[in-house]
């Protein structure tokens, strides 16, 4: 039996501690307004998650 594997994925992985939720928060920064006044979000998880 012969296997022949394939990389799905060949592009450098983000930094080792970089937090997804942040990054989700910064690329909606720009866009989030209320109210005539520009908001930014924060990355927050629950203690209990």
């Amino acid at each position: 039996v012969n296997y022949e594997y394939q990389l799905c994925n060949i592009d450098d992985c983000p930094k080792h501690f970089e937090d997804f939720r942040a990054q989700q928060c910064q690329l909606r920064n720009s866009h989030f307004e209320y109210q005539n006044a520009k908001h930014h979000w924060l990355s927050y998880e629950h203690p209990d998650g």
